[in-house]
């Protein structure tokens, strides 16, 4: 048994893991819970989702002494199947889940919060027949719950139980864990103006490795965003500028999130932008035709075009002492640029091969060489559409 602190309250939070031959006796039922969605349209409501699951499971399990599949047994097979997680509505699926899950009931159900009372809808489906009974409950505490394992607990074996008293009686909206969440921001930018929801929080220290603290956030989505000059951010294409790098995080209660600031000064970047692809490959001599390269890469124009560069380095076919280089620049509604280059392998005169081609708008600067007992294929693809000129500078 699992248990969550809520705000200083200890609520029995229930992930089934073994069934215990002794609890559940010759009781032959077992329950499969499903999905219970949040249908109010506010994410804000999602932590009702773990409370009211735990809840119920655990009224079923321990007070109710019925067996239950083992959650991750459950979401393993519903992933294999190709189930989906919310649409287990259709009788015919759920005697499929049933049986494939060895349970003979299945639990999936939906709630929504109107004015701070939580509105719980429950159903019930036999594995076997596919016969479906719903339950709704509506109120604002915990006996919402309690109230429907009562009737399901009745449905299954007959029993009648009271679950719901004066002792569990708590408001299921005031159980959400508010305990304040800490905020890490690794920068490598020195000087720059932090902002959480808009508001300034101080400055960046330029050190990635010790992050800035910012304590005692509520849990929730937080915007961190930070500012140091018209040259620094996160740079734009096509829009050729820079913007402040922005970031939307979700503060955990009582645990510690870190996000990196990756804000690029002017010059980085363009280093950055530039340059769109490389590789670096080697082999040894004795297994030179193995020697490949071959990438695809997509880029966009300042004018907002993109482009497609499909490059490849083989041994060639019928020269095993030849290396073919082949590259092709495609932009939509313009012809195709094709080229293609060839290297003799690296001899004892001859021990480095450089080539410096102009395809489009890129520029492609390849070296073959032989280093000790390795051949050694190295390339890196810029733009020549972009520089710091063209970047306002």
């Amino acid at each position: 048994m699992k248990f969550l602190l809520f705000s200083g309250i200890i609520l029995h939070f229930l992930v089934p893991m073994v069934s215990s031959p002794g609890l559940f006796g010759q009781n032959s039922e077992k329950i499969a819970f499903v999905t219970l969605e949040n249908q109010s349209g506010d994410p804000r409501y999602e932590y009702l989702a773990p409370i009211i699951e735990g809840i119920l499971l655990y009224d079923l399990s321990e007070k109710g002494s019925v067996n239950l599949v083992e959650r991750k047994n459950l979401q393993k097979i519903m992933v294999e199947q190709e189930f989906q997680q919310s649409g287990i509505t259709d009788p015919t699926e759920a005697i499929s889940l049933g049986k494939i899950a060895g349970a003979t009931h299945l639990i999936y159900g939906n709630y929504t919060l109107v004015n701070g009372e939580v509105h719980l809808s429950l159903q019930l489906t036999q594995g076997e027949t596919g016969d479906t009974w719903v339950f709704k409950e509506r109120g604002f505490s915990e006996h919402v719950v309690h109230l429907a394992a009562e009737k399901i607990i009745r449905r299954i074996s007959g029993r009648t139980l009271v679950l719901a008293d004066s002792t569990n009686n708590r408001s299921l909206v005031s159980l959400r864990d508010e305990t304040p969440g800490i905020l890490a921001l690794h920068s490598r930018i020195i000087g720059a103006k932090i902002f959480i929801d808009g508001e300034f929080a101080g400055f960046t220290q330029g050190d990635e490795k010790k992050p800035i603290l910012f304590e005692h956030l509520p849990p929730g989505n937080h915007t961190v965003r930070t500012h140091l000059e018209d040259n620094f951010g996160v740079f734009q294409l096509p829009a050729l500028k820079f913007t402040d790098w922005e970031h939307t995080v979700d503060i955990k209660p009582g645990r510690q999130t870190a996000v990196i600031d990756e804000s690029l000064n002017f010059f980085t970047a363009v280093e950055q932008i530039t340059s769109i692809a490389y590789d670096n490959k080697s082999v040894s001599s004795g297994r030179k035709l193995l020697l490949k390269s071959e990438k695809t890469i997509t880029y966009t124009t300042p004018e907002g075009v993109a482009r497609t560069l499909k490059i490849e380095f083989v041994p060639k076919a019928g020269s095993p002492d030849q290396m073919l280089g082949r590259y092709s620049l495609s932009t939509p509604g313009t012809q195709e640029i094709v080229l293609n280059t060839a290297w003799d392998y690296p001899l004892a005169g001859n021990p480095r091969d450089d080539k410096i081609l102009k395809i489009g708008d890129l520029l492609l600067e390849a070296s073959f060489y032989l280093s000790g007992t390795s051949y050694i294929l190295r390339w890196e693809v810029k733009r020549t559409d972009i520089d710091s000129e063209t970047l306002g500078r």
